[in-house]
């Protein structure tokens, strides 16, 4: 309503992302198993900033690649916590290979007694009374050979059949983030009211359109700001 009564016959919003909560990322178009931040087991950076607290052995999940797992990894070792980096990536956090910080941070990572398991994820988590069990994959594990002859219901190489268990306390979720976009479908709801308010034109940047890499955001706000008074910026 406020945007409405505004006057602005251009709108833009910039309302950002937020971390699931569910283990969805980038290795797949589903949910992990067991994985649920409403639990006091796995924690979202939100929450982790926020206070909710984790136990002594604790497991980072990326499937991000940039410096939120480190930069958590970092705090809670420094906080006297046992921390296990896992990430389906073949290095730790591959977007700092781009800004120059990758080497550095693995120095960090030896000196401070990160662990990591690299080229991993998780294919289900399993929590009780002793703490979360994370049943890793290896993304190489399946057989080199394929055959050359299809069959319907057949896989086309050797399946790997083993699992790695991982025992921790809690699990913090850097695994991928999602726009916040309640505002945004608001508005177009209302779509009918804009011509009478005056607007011609919403769009949004940045993490609300689809989140991204800081660079890229910024990038957005830039190019939006030159073709603003285009009839379709």
């Amino acid at each position: 309503d406020h945007i409405l009564e505004y006057g602005a016959s251009r709108v833009v919003l910039a309302t950002g992302s937020h971390w699931v909560g569910n283990g969805f990322g980038a290795s797949g178009p589903d949910p992990i198993p067991g994985i649920d931040a409403e639990t006091a087991a796995f924690v979202t950076p939100e929450q982790f900033f926020a206070g909710k607290a984790t136990g002594s052995r604790v497991a980072v999940l990326d499937a991000d690649g940039y410096f939120m797992d480190l930069s958590i990894a970092e705090m809670l070792v420094d906080r006297g916590k046992q921390v296990t980096l896992v990430t389906h990536h073949e290095v730790p956090a591959p977007m700092t290979e781009r800004t120059l910080e990758g080497y550095n941070l693995r120095r960090m990572m030896r000196e401070k007694g990160i662990a990591e398991r690299l080229s991993h994820w998780v294919s289900k988590a399993v929590a009780d009374d002793t703490g979360v069990h994370l049943h890793l994959y290896d993304l190489y594990g399946d057989g080199y050979r394929r055959t050359t002859k299809p069959q319907p219901g057949v896989f086309p190489r050797r399946m790997a059949t083993t699992a790695e268990v991982l025992a921790c306390d809690s699990v913090i979720l850097c695994t991928a983030r999602e726009s916040n976009r309640a505002l945004y479908n608001d508005l177009v709801a209302q779509k009918d009211r804009w011509a009478g308010a005056g607007i011609k034109a919403v769009v949004r940047s940045g993490d609300c359109l689809a989140p991204r890499y800081l660079g890229d955001a910024i990038f957005d706000g830039h190019r939006i700001a030159r073709a603003i008074e285009s009839d379709n910026p």
